[in-house]
């Protein structure tokens, strides 16, 4: 079973490995971006009539790390300087990238259902998501440490994987930042700011920029960021 394990850790390993590399793609302010740009950050800030809008790329630290393999996420403040609330909803935003390809704001509560799943088992040492999609033939199998060898445990793995925690327990510490860390849909009151994660739908596996656009009581803004992918295959926007 030693070799075994050892297989199984390699192939857990070179699948990781395959994804962090070969999957990279940079979001970055393009050139000439209009507003206030912090290319150190990665972030660009515009204010009109009254709104501050800042949003920022590759923001994204939490849990689970995997995120963005499946999601675009951008970091977003949106300030109230005006004297009556503002009423925020996910239909103020929206993405395009050169080839015309609309990507809308996911709520974090269909992200999180999506990656991890309220009944989703859980799948220790690997780089993919919880969700029983993915696994649900080992659905009733709350607690194992590697597909596909259910049975086994906990007879021939060692001490690291005994005592885990019931799987709803594990899956909520490793994704609850998708749901704390998320843009609420909410008023903003006047002199007031809120900040949190846009989830959109997954924008970087094709195009060379995208292009945010938010829209507050008719006030348009516009965000354009361009792809740096590995090899340096993204070109830039021509700002």
């Amino acid at each position: 079973m030693k070799g075994l394990r050892q297989r199984v850790s390699l192939i857990t390993g070179i699948l990781l490995f395959a994804i962090l590399t070969g999957c990279a793609v940079k979001i970055v302010p393009s050139p000439g971006a209009a507003g206030m740009v912090d290319l150190r950050k990665s972030l660009v800030t515009q204010e009109k009539d009254g709104f501050k809008v800042t949003v920022q790329s590759m923001a994204w630290t939490g849990s689970p790390y995997f995120l963005d393999q499946y999601y675009t996420p951008f970091f977003v403040t949106v300030r109230n300087d005006r004297k009556i609330p503002l009423k925020l909803d996910y239909k103020a935003f929206f993405l395009v990238d050169n080839e015309g390809n609309q990507f809308d704001v996911v709520p974090p509560e269909k992200v999180w259902d999506v990656l991890v799943g309220k009944q989703a088992p859980i799948v220790y040492g690997s780089p993919y998501p919880y969700s029983s999609y993915y696994y649900g033939r080992y659905g009733s199998y709350n607690r194992y440490p590697f597909p596909p060898y259910p049975y086994y445990y906990p007879y021939y793995y060692p001490g690291w994987v005994y005592n885990v925690p019931p799987a709803e327990e594990y899956a909520w510490g490793h994704s609850k930042d998708i749901l704390v860390e998320g843009l609420a849909e909410e008023e903003v009151m006047p002199g007031a700011q809120v900040s949190g994660f846009l989830y959109f739908k997954e924008a970087t596996r094709t195009g060379n920029w995208l292009e945010m656009t938010v829209t507050l009581e008719g006030v348009k803004f516009q965000y354009r960021f361009d792809l740096l992918r590995q090899g340096g295959r993204g070109r830039s926007s021509g700002y």
